[in-house]
């Protein structure tokens, strides 16, 4: 009887360390997944810019195009093919490289005609990113977003899978676009295959001076990340995005142990 009481204790002392070593774990690599999170975030973000323009503001000399790519243009298909290996001379220092194709077709000339973005060899960063993304005018200053199996891959190969449903409100000047307000939700699988999902607690805002000028990250916004852990438990991140001067912008990460980093200083 001693016997088995003694390997009973040595059993639950074993389980109960190796469950100490996967938390200890979990818990180190907490920042690095939400830098993670930060990343997906911009990849979605980054590109909005360009599918927002009509096909009108790319025919226009006026336009200002982050990244400085040739623009190229079919008539009979009314699409639009962004290069950035070929890029135009141009005063704008951008915050992040990008390389490869994005390629705009817009379709009909209608006022309710959705129209695609898709990428093509094109590189955010060290982020190559892959997929089609659907936007459906809902009004004159709402735009539904849809997308499936979206891939943002990292410099190592690994990737995210992503699907989402979003809703763009734009305000416009005179001179063209001013802001762009986003809200919604995207799911998905991690490069380690948990699930993941996002809710846009409140509006993602693009300040269209700062995205001409160079600056990728969005002036406001916050976030709420949802994590899948093993077994059936999840772990709830935020990420939010602080203005300051100048275009500059603070992301910070409020992780699911209570700790909150800078994820961009």
């Amino acid at each position: 009887m001693k016997r088995i009481l003694f390997w009973a204790l040595f059993a639950s002392i074993g389980l109960s360390s190796c469950q100490d070593d996967v938390d200890r774990t979990i818990q180190t690599n907490l920042p690095v997944e939400a830098r993670q999170l930060l990343d997906n975030s911009l990849n979605i973000s980054e590109s909005l810019f360009f599918a927002i323009l009509r096909y009108g503001d790319y025919q226009s000399p006026n336009t200002i195009i982050p990244g400085c790519p040739t623009v190229t243009f079919t008539e009979s298909t009314r699409t639009v093919t962004l290069n950035f290996d070929t890029k135009v001379a141009c005063e704008i220092k951008n915050q992040v490289e990008r390389k490869g194709k994005i390629i705009l077709q817009y379709g009909l000339n209608s006022p309710s005609s959705s129209w695609t973005l898709t990428y093509q060899d094109y590189q955010f960063g060290e982020f190559k990113i892959q997929g089609i993304r659907t936007f459906t005018p809902k009004s004159l200053i709402e735009i539904q977003e849809s997308f499936e199996g979206l891939r943002i891959i990292s410099k190592n190969e690994a990737g995210t899978t992503i699907n989402g449903n979003l809703t763009h409100q734009i305000s416009r000047t005179l001179f063209g676009i001013n802001t762009i307000n986003s809200t919604g939700e995207v799911t998905g699988i991690n490069p380690v295959g948990r699930s993941i999902q996002l809710f846009v607690d409140s509006p993602r805002k693009l300040e269209a001076t700062c995205i001409r000028s160079g600056k990728v990250y969005p002036r406001a916004g916050k976030e709420s990340w949802r994590i899948s852990r093993e077994p059936g438990k999840s772990v709830l991140h935020s990420l939010e995005y602080v203005a300051k001067d100048s275009c500059k912008v603070d992301a910070f990460a409020q992780l699911s142990d209570g700790r909150k980093l800078l994820l961009n200083p």
